[in-house]
C-alpha cells in the first residue's frame, strides 16, 4: 500500500496538473469495449484530498448519439494516447439521440484504496 502523501502526489501529477480527456463507453473498456462515437472531452480535476481526486468542472458531450453509457476512461491525449484510468458509472445511463450528456462536477472521483 502506498502512503497518503504519495497517493495525493500521484493523483496531482496525473490528473490535477496534467491534460486529461474523458471518453465514454457502453461496456467495460478493460474488456476491449471501444469508445462511443463522440469526441473525448477535456476534464479538469480539483486538488487531491487525501487519496482521492474529483472532477472540478463538468465535461459535456452535446449532441450525443442514442447510447447506453456504462463506463468512462481517462486519457492523456484528445486522440490516440494512453489510458490513465477507467471506471464505471453507478448505473447505466440511457441517452437519446441529440441529447447532451454531462458528468456533474464532484461526481466522478478517482481514488487509491
Amino acid at each position: 500500500m502506498i502512503s497518503d502523501a504519495l497517493a495525493a502526489a500521484t493523483l496531482r501529477r496525473e490528473f490535477t496538473d496534467a491534460a486529461v480527456w474523458l471518453a465514454l463507453h457502453d461496456a467495460d473498456p478493460r474488456d476491449g469495449a471501444t469508445e462511443l462515437p463522440v469526441p473525448r472531452q477535456w476534464a479538469v480535476f480539483a486538488e487531491p484530498v487525501g487519496r482521492e481526486v474529483s472532477l472540478a468542472e463538468r465535461p459535456i458531450w452535446d449532441p450525443m448519439p442514442a447510447a447506453r453509457v456504462t463506463h468512462w476512461s481517462a486519457w492523456d491525449a484528445v486522440d490516440g494516447g494512453g489510458v490513465k484510468w477507467t471506471g464505471r458509472f453507478e448505473r447505466p445511463i440511457t441517452v437519446a439521440a441529440g441529447d447532451g450528456f454531462r458528468i456533474p462536477e464532484g461526481s466522478l472521483t478517482l481514488y487509491f484504496e
